[in-house]
């Protein structure tokens, strides 16, 4: 009779987090072009043109 020590199968998993958001303030200003705020918007935050407008 032969004794055998037989260990569990571990899984290590890696946990995932998701990223920390970010605050952002767009200041409307004589300077800024619309175009660009909403290419910004449609570009960063994925906005439709209208929700951007």
């Amino acid at each position: 009779m032969v004794d055998t020590v037989t260990k569990p199968k571990t899984r290590v998993k890696t946990k995932v987090e998701r990223p920390r958001l970010h605050k952002v303030i767009l200041v409307n200003d004589d300077y800024t072009p619309r175009e660009f705020v909403v290419a910004v918007l449609k570009a960063e935050f994925r906005m439709t043109e209208d929700q951007a407008h």
